[in-house]
């Protein structure tokens, strides 16, 4: 069975936890959560302008690309931003990179531009195939070509795939979107303090005096 949450701006209406994750909407509180990163800014000279999806995940063969919205067309833009058609939907696969576990990875995040008559949201789905819908805000695009938001999950869970199109649709050939900056990590479990495992060889001491 699935869960889910449709959230308004979710860093204005909803909570930073949610149903199976952390929602984050600074980069910064992002980044530190994460141990291992894998960080794309879109500038890799083996992007082309237009490519496959099966090229687009190729070039660092990270996170698999598919455009949802049109057939295989994947965009790299010169400003080294990532869209699908930048008016179509695309889903962002988790399963099997580097820096995943379990199906897959702790956080992703990137920032965004979200325009146009209809809004874009993100449908992320967790590695135990619930999902939660979050819509994103209007944002933009500064003077330098950077934008304006950013949107970032972690989840003990893990996260498998986020599908970026309306209401959770995935063929989405309207509005405009696209991203930068795509950062995906793992988190390090924190090892027993040595305080700890003195209580814990403690009581196994006196367990084995009282046979």
């Amino acid at each position: 069975m699935k869960k889910i949450l449709a959230c308004g701006f979710f860093w204005a209406l909803c909570s930073s936890q949610s149903l199976a994750g952390v929602i984050y909407s600074n980069v910064t509180d992002f980044r530190a959560q994460l141990n291992s990163i894998v960080f794309d800014d879109y500038s890799n000279d083996a992007y082309e302008f237009i490519q496959s999806n099966a090229v687009m995940s190729a070039v660092l063969g990270e996170t698999q690309y598919q455009s949802t919205g049109f057939n295989d067309l994947n965009v790299v833009t010169r400003g080294g931003t990532y869209c699908a058609g930048c008016n179509g939907s695309f889903a962002l696969n988790f399963e099997s990179t580097s820096v995943s576990n379990g199906g897959g990875v702790y956080g992703f995040g990137f920032d965004f531009l979200n325009g146009g008559d209809t809004l874009y949201s993100a449908l992320v789905t967790y590695a135990d195939d619930t999902t939660e819908l979050f819509a994103l805000p209007r944002s933009f695009a500064f003077n330098d070509g950077s934008f304006d938001s950013f949107f970032g999950v972690t989840s003990t869970i893990g996260v498998r795939l986020v599908n970026i199109g309306i209401d959770g649709l995935s063929d989405v050939r309207e509005g405009y979107f696209e991203l930068d900056n795509l950062l995906i990590g793992n988190t390090q479990i924190p090892e027993p303090s040595i305080f700890i495992l003195f209580l814990a060889g403690l009581l196994g001491s006196m367990r084995l005096s009282r046979k």
